[in-house]
């Protein structure tokens, strides 16, 4: 059903099993597996913003290097906007970095 998703929480030993790195222990340390909060939905595909923010890093250095080029703009403040806000515009122009800086100047 539409609007019904309901996320998932992941099942201790589906972290455990998960966890490459070894931040979550098994066995008696249950209660440190119990504060990590995870929510999983195996139905929803979309990228993480960290994700996001990685494969485009190149394309926001170069859209934050023309605005801060730009006279100060009401539009932008670098105190204000972070990167995120920056790859709004890389993600709407995504063959076009050029695109992407005019437009976030505008």
């Amino acid at each position: 059903m539409i609007g019904s998703k309901t996320p998932r929480t992941q099942s201790t030993a589906s972290i455990v099993s998960a966890s490459s790195e070894g931040s979550i222990s098994s066995g008696a340390d249950n209660a440190s597996i119990n504060k990590v909060d995870i929510a999983f939905d195996s139905q929803d595909d979309r990228p993480f913003i960290k994700d996001l923010l990685v494969e485009h890093s190149s394309d926001i250095a170069t859209v934050r290097a023309a605005l801060q080029q730009t006279r100060p703009s009401a539009l932008y403040d670098p105190s204000r906007h972070d990167d995120i806000w920056i790859l709004r515009f890389v993600l709407s122009h995504i063959t076009d970095v050029d695109a992407a800086s005019r437009a976030a100047i505008e």
